[in-house]
């Protein structure tokens, strides 16, 4: 690759048709890694794309799983069409040598005939960035969609420690069509994101620098409209619903997948 992104971790995967699978990848580093972008490598019958990482604890392989075969810290989250993700300069995720990256794929082949891909990751690489990043999952689970309803849920992200929010990465599946995300402090409420929302082309939002404190709160607040014949419920797979933005800030605090809703 000649234009800056290298390949990080990937796999081949084949679907018989209709089937929905999760297959996982671990891949250890040799050396310290600090990433100031992320290019997902998503053919058809990708899914979403979880990227997490943790220390090594067995060798590297490749093995089926499940949607909750996760590490202990998110690096990056992707999802059908999503865009390249470029960091703010000066800020990078870092990984140290030693480290195991785990990368969960969520395959589905909606076809009539047999399906192949080759999905994975790719970074740009930075030197001596000045910040470290991390990404967490802001939202809820609290997911009922009667047939034909149109339905709105909310829920909210407590900040435990100060830091900088630069992007957004909505996550919602094939019945979702809005989601609103607020930051609340002491002075009150500013939008940061209020937008339709595409199963088929799953954006990255970066958005100017915004300066989190202690005590405040993002708002997540998720509509869907089920055009199904069914109810919908939260859950992994294509058929259940989400309600998750991605947040990516710095510094790193090493708090986990999740925001702590409180």
């Amino acid at each position: 690759i000649g234009d800056g992104w290298s390949p990080l971790v990937a796999t081949d995967w084949t679907l018989a048709p209709g089937e929905e699978a999760y297959l996982c990848v671990t891949h250890t580093l040799t050396e310290d890694l600090d990433v100031a972008g992320f290019r997902a490598v998503a053919p058809p019958g990708t899914h979403h794309s979880l990227l997490t990482v943790t220390q090594a604890t067995a060798p590297d392989a490749v093995f089926p799983c499940g949607p909750g075969t996760l590490s202990d810290a998110m690096i990056y989250a992707s999802g059908v069409a999503t865009d390249d993700l470029s960091l703010p300069e000066g800020v990078a995720m870092h990984i140290d040598a030693g480290q195991q990256l785990l990368l969960n794929l969520h395959l589905l082949n909606t076809t009539a005939s047999e399906l192949s891909g080759h999905s994975g990751v790719h970074v740009a690489r930075v030197d001596e960035p000045e910040s470290a990043a991390e990404m967490i999952f802001a939202g809820t689970t609290d997911i009922t969609l009667l047939p034909g309803a149109e339905v709105t849920a909310s829920g909210s992200c407590h900040v435990d420690e100060a830091g900088t929010l630069f992007g957004l990465w909505p996550h919602m599946h094939r019945f979702g069509v809005h989601m609103r995300i607020s930051h609340h402090q002491e002075s009150g409420a500013t939008v940061l994101h209020d937008a339709p929302f595409s199963f088929s082309e799953q954006l990255n939002y970066p958005i100017a620098p915004v300066a989190l404190a202690r005590g405040d709160v993002i708002e997540v607040t998720c509509t869907w409209h089920n055009t199904s014949a069914e109810v919908v419920y939260y859950g992994d797979s294509s058929l259940d619903e989400m309600c998750f933005a991605g947040l990516y800030r710095h510094p790193a605090l090493d708090q986990g997948l999740f925001c702590d809703p409180h």
